[in-house]
């Protein structure tokens, strides 16, 4: 009996990890003026998270100066060389998906896909991994609405 509950309570399990929307989450307009939706950097390599702000917020403005502005020299100092780099169609493609023991706060560092988009200095797209998304979002990429 107790091996019947331990598979049942593993398929129940695997049952659940499959109905999660996993997906990639792509950010193309990171103007933070105005924003409602947009994926924000933090200071640990790897780390992105989704930030919703009412409409009219100062949040969003303030969120994008502390965290460097999207300028390429913050995200390299915080995050590290990039695992790969890239380009198509005059972007910069920095990609993250390993943990560095050559960047800061190793401890804070997932090692989750992200991909950054570069012309010049300037962060134009993030695209990351998400494993739990709302279950109206539908993928494989779903791009952030504004």
């Amino acid at each position: 009996m107790k091996k019947f509950i331990c598979v049942f309570v593993s398929l129940l399990h695997f049952g659940c990890l499959a109905q999660r929307n996993a997906l990639f989450i792509r950010d193309e307009n990171l103007n933070p003026n105005g924003a409602q939706n947009q994926l924000e950097l933090a200071p640990s390599r790897g780390t992105v998270g989704h930030g919703m702000y009412p409409p009219e917020s100062q949040e969003p403005e303030k969120y994008y100066r502390m965290m460097g502005s999207g300028r390429k020299s913050w995200v390299l100092e915080h995050w590290g060389n990039p695992n790969e780099i890239f380009w198509n169609n005059g972007t910069e493609y920095h990609v993250y998906n390993k943990r560095s023991r050559e960047a800061p706060r190793y401890a804070f560092q997932e090692d989750r896909y992200v991909k950054l988009g570069y012309r010049r200095d300037r962060l134009v797209s993030i695209e990351a991994y998400f494993t739990n998304c709302p279950k109206g979002w539908r993928g494989p990429v779903y791009v952030l609405p504004k």
